[in-house]
């Protein structure tokens, strides 16, 4: 049986390599999976979205960044930690406007 710490490790290594130049399909539909530790405490959830960028976006500006860390961005089955989701977030192929 998968314990919870288990799952978190999993969704760690399994992250996939970023460099700001790989391409990355925004358009793809995408899965938020808020820090596991802390998920309970907080009240975050899985969430679903239309759209990587739409998630992109709900993870850096509305998420708590001190939860960032540990969350998990899933989109067709490659994984992205809070590091990749801020570099994919900043990229210049970001879609949507950026809150100032």
């Amino acid at each position: 049986m998968t314990g919870p710490s288990q799952l978190v490790s999993s969704a760690k290594q399994a992250a996939v390599p970023f460099s700001g130049k790989s391409r990355f399909n925004y358009n793809e539909g995408a899965g938020f999976y808020p820090c596991r530790s802390r998920q309970r405490a907080s009240g975050h959830r899985y969430r679903r979205f239309e759209t990587a960028a739409e998630a992109l976006r709900f993870a850096i500006e509305e998420f708590p960044s001190s939860l960032l860390r540990g969350s998990v961005l899933e989109v067709d089955e490659a994984r992205y930690d809070g590091a990749q989701m801020q570099a994919l977030y900043d990229g210049d192929a970001y879609p949507l406007t950026r809150r100032t």
